[in-house]
């Protein structure tokens, strides 16, 4: 469950199967929409159906609204910079 304190952007890992090492991922946390949505770097499979866990490592920042698509999309890539970067350390 999505605890009502933890919102915007972290980086995580996510374990698609209990024993399986797990991947690297930014992931986004929204309590109000009830939503944790995780895109999982350096994945390439389905997992429609699947039941993953996610965990939550490190805020990367808040949530934001952004004007256009190209500033979601520019605001995305660095998240997903900050995620590698996170696990590098």
């Amino acid at each position: 469950p999505l605890d009502d304190n933890v919102s915007g952007i972290f980086a995580g890992r996510v374990t698609i199967e209990e024993g399986d090492e797990p991947y690297m991922a930014a992931v986004f946390a929204d309590p109000v929409r009830k939503i944790l949505e995780a895109h999982i770097l350096d994945f390439d499979d389905d997992l429609v159906g699947q039941d993953i866990t996610i965990h939550l490592n490190e805020k990367i920042r808040e949530t934001e609204k952004f004007e256009t698509e190209e500033k979601l999309r520019a605001a995305i890539a660095h998240d997903v910079e900050a995620t590698r970067a996170y696990f590098k350390k």
